[in-house]
């Protein structure tokens, strides 16, 4: 998923360092994914990743989204809770909900892009 989000955007000539920040926060989006969505009960689900260039924003936006158990304040959390920080660090936005089936989580970054990076 992490290489065909990097390849689209590199596709639309999106650059560095728009790219790297993009590449190490989708691979954290997912990983919270693999980590907390379906862990502990033994639930299979589904992880969606879409890949956005806003062309009148000159930005990048990803969503990753999940229909997991959703987010919610654990104690026994197995991660080591660094995933948002880490990736509000890199994005210019990250907004967190829950989707509109009321189950899961969307992770919504949107990366703004330099006035070197040609869109197209």
């Amino acid at each position: 998923m992490r290489r065909a989000a990097v390849q689209f955007a590199a596709a639309h000539n999106v650059e560095d360092p728009p790219i790297n920040a993009l590449r190490l926060a989708l691979a954290e989006a997912v990983n919270n994914t693999v980590v907390h969505a379906y862990a502990g009960g033994g639930q299979v689900g589904s992880v969606t990743v879409a890949v956005d260039v806003e062309f009148g924003d000159r930005e990048v936006c990803i969503r990753v989204t999940d229909h997991g158990r959703g987010m919610g304040p654990r104690v026994d959390s197995p991660g080591l809770g660094l995933g948002l920080p880490l990736m509000s660090t890199l994005a210019d936005t990250v907004n967190v909900r829950a989707p509109a089936a009321s189950c899961g989580t969307e992770v919504a970054m949107s990366f703004k892009l330099g006035a070197d990076d040609a869109l197209g």
